[in-house]
This record gives C-alpha cells, sequence and structure tokens, in this order.
C-alpha cells in the first residue's frame, strides 16, 4: 500500500511506483556521502537549471536528474549510479497480488 499523501502508479514491468515529491536538497544528500554536500548541491542545481526544473520534484524527475548526473564522469557519475539504485529501491514497492 502507498504511504500516505503519494499516489501508486502501476508500471510496465509489474511494479507499483510510487510517486510523491522530493527536494534537490533530498537527491544531494544521496550524493553527498560520497561528494560532499555543497558538491552534491551544485551538481544536482545544475542539472535542475539546465532541465527548468524547481526546488521540488517528482519522483519521475527526480530520478531523470539521477540518470543525468549518472552518465558523467568521475566520482558524481559513480555517486549518482549508486543513488539511482537506492532510490528505485526506495521510491518503488513490489506489486502486491
Amino acid at each position: 500500500m502507498a504511504k500516505e499523501g503519494r499516489d501508486s502508479r502501476s508500471s510496465k514491468d509489474g511494479v507499483h511506483v510510487v510517486g510523491g515529491t522530493h527536494s534537490r536538497v533530498e537527491l544531494a544528500t544521496m550524493l553527498s556521502n560520497s561528494v560532499g554536500q555543497e558538491r552534491a548541491l551544485e551538481a544536482v542545481a545544475a542539472v535542475c537549471a539546465a532541465r527548468a526544473l524547481g526546488e521540488i520534484l517528482t519522483t519521475d524527475e527526480a530520478l531523470a536528474v539521477l540518470e543525468e548526473l549518472a552518465q558523467q564522469q568521475g566520482v558524481i557519475g559513480i555517486a549518482a549510479r549508486f543513488a539511482k539504485g537506492r532510490a528505485l529501491l526506495t521510491w518503488q514497492q513490489a506489486k502486491t497480488p
């Protein structure tokens, strides 16, 4: 069952995606252990600015930001790939029969 205040949509792979909102700070925090909070905030802000996204992101927007960061070389890219994996596990729940 989806958390209160969030919607649940089925995806084609049989997994329910828990929709909701995520802040830029939340995304940066997911990266900050590897690159530091300031650098993580700068990286997230740059991608959000390029995509004309606000401070609050939908789950799809947040995953797109992490995906774009994951394409980068170096520590940011590596941290973003791990963060995206954690986000997918955290923000999705298995479809219940």
